[in-house]
């Protein structure tokens, strides 16, 4: 049963950050560059929407799921030690893993926020920046999580 359980939270944790990567890479390589065709206001006024609209239950689901299971799973399989993932190749996985997350809190969210407390000719001016900078964090988070997923999944062959 030991090795069931720490096997099964590491997968759901390199799972986690595999999806996770699959959003956070969707919004730099496709979303973003769509917004950035428009208008600087309309780009503005469809990443709020975005910003507003993510910041729902399915998606915070995956994301407080994949930050739990990152968080249990090194400590899961360092507790039960029962022969399965190997515990440094996990704790490296979850520890990239869990960086998208303050990632997102240190540095993408401050941005949203920002943005989102513009008035509508402020934000069109502060658009271009904006898609540039959260894009350069973003792509950090995204290849953090696929990282971290690839990491976990190792864990589980070494």
């Amino acid at each position: 049963m030991d090795l069931f359980l720490s096997v099964f939270v590491v997968v759901l944790a390199a799972v986690g950050a595999a999806v996770v990567a699959g959003i956070y890479v969707s919004l730099s390589a496709v979303v973003i560059p769509a917004f950035l065709r428009l208008k600087p206001a309309s780009g503005a006024i469809a990443m709020r929407s975005v910003n507003r609209t993510s910041a729902r239950w399915p998606l915070l689901v995956v994301l407080g799921a994949t930050a739990v299971a990152a968080l249990v799973a090194p400590v899961l399989v360092l507790a039960l030690d029962a022969g399965g993932p190997s515990p440094w190749w996990v704790l490296a996985g979850s520890v990239l893993t869990l960086s998208v997350f303050v990632l997102s809190v240190v540095k993408t969210i401050p941005l949203d926020r920002r943005l989102g407390s513009m008035e509508s000719a402020e934000a069109a001016e502060f658009w271009p920046e904006y898609a540039q900078r959260w894009t350069a964090w973003n792509d950090l988070r995204a290849a953090a999580a696929g990282a971290g997923a690839v990491l976990l999944v190792v864990s589980l062959v070494a």
